[in-house]
């Protein structure tokens, strides 16, 4: 399945930006009254979602500040739900798949992730040698 929506990282954590799921989901009212009403069935600031505001561009030109949200996965599928239409059950699959890639991807233990970062330490450093050794060679 290809990205339909697309994924952003939460301090380690996949989660969707609210008007990327708002325009995929193509919901008919704007994404400032459509959230609000999302929220209602129960979500929490902190928990299912943060808010973020960006600076974006509107039609005319002029640079505008627009609130969005960072929605974690659970609360991106239950908002797809909630649309009760096509696009909300592809969306909920979408997320289904996406979960299921970031199951199928083996987690590291303390130790191998030491291991790993203390190898492309000692490839760094190996580098950095053969650098200053060729430095030298040419001074």
């Amino acid at each position: 399945m290809s990205d339909l929506i697309p994924l952003t990282n939460n301090d380690g954590i996949q989660a969707v930006m609210g008007r990327d799921l708002h325009r995929f989901l193509e919901v008919g009212a704007e994404y400032r009254h459509w959230f609000p009403r999302m929220i209602a069935y129960g979500f929490e600031e902190g928990k299912d979602y943060t808010v973020k505001n960006d600076r974006v561009q509107d039609s005319l030109g002029y640079e505008r500040e627009a609130t969005n949200h960072i929605l974690t996965m659970d609360t991106a599928k239950e908002l797809s739900m909630v649309q009760n239409n096509a696009k909300g059950r592809e969306a909920r699959q979408y997320f289904f798949e996406c979960e299921k890639r970031v199951a199928a991807v083996p987690q590291l233990t303390g130790a191998q992730l030491m291991a790993k970062a203390l190898l492309e330490a000692e490839s760094t450093m190996k580098e950095l040698e053969d650098r200053a050794t060729t430095a030298e060679a040419i001074i």
